[in-house]
């Protein structure tokens, strides 16, 4: 019985995979649409890494509407959560006014809070801002 559980969980992760890489290499439409709705799903059972992928899919309007501004809400949401690659993608939608108004202040703001988490690539950053 167990072995017939484990089987069927893989099929859907694997389905899940497949899927995945139809959507990301081949942007298959209908692919995209069923990684989405997944990763909808495994949101509601508040699995990070899913919140933080489909964030980055609404704010690309991949296999589902574009929404930047639910983009930005769950990368804030995630960023307060302690993730300093939300902390980072945040400071990226601050610089553009993705989703939200654009602000230098803001921006940098959430650079600072992911350098002090541990993202190289935000203490990078945060090396070109001028300082006042």
């Amino acid at each position: 019985m167990y072995f017939i559980l484990a089987f069927a969980a893989l099929s859907l992760n694997a389905n899940w995979d497949i899927n995945m890489q139809e959507c990301i290499n081949k942007s298959n439409t209908k692919a995209c649409e069923s990684f989405t709705k997944k990763l909808s799903s495994e949101c509601e059972n508040k699995d990070k890494i899913s919140y933080f992928i489909y964030a980055d899919m609404l704010g690309r309007g991949l296999g589902a509407e574009k929404d930047t501004q639910k983009s930005f809400e769950i990368f804030k949401s995630l960023c307060d959560d302690g993730s300093s690659e939300a902390c980072y993608e945040l400071a990226t939608k601050y610089l553009q006014g993705n989703g939200t108004e654009q602000s230098f202040d803001l921006s940098a703001n959430a650079l600072d809070k992911a350098c002090k988490m541990g993202s190289k690539r935000a203490c990078n950053v945060l090396e070109l801002v001028p300082k006042n």
